[in-house]
């Protein structure tokens, strides 16, 4: 984000923490979905891995090397 921070369509630091931490509640939500046999292990672990996905791309965003 460093090279976008004149942008201002660009997202803040703040938006993208908010966005993080909606992930890490997803990912809790859908384990305790799989616990509770809402959602089959097969697709749920599928959900797990595209959240995890999306987790990682968010976190990279923020700690790129300089």
């Amino acid at each position: 984000m460093p090279e976008d921070w004149k942008d201002k369509l660009a997202p803040t630091v703040y938006e993208v923490l908010a966005t993080s931490n909606t992930l890490k509640k997803m990912y809790a939500e859908q384990v305790k979905d799989i616990e509770k046999g809402v959602i089959s292990v097969e697709l749920g672990e599928e959900n797990l891995r595209n959240i995890a996905t999306n987790y990682q791309t968010i976190k990279a965003l923020l700690f790129q090397p300089r």
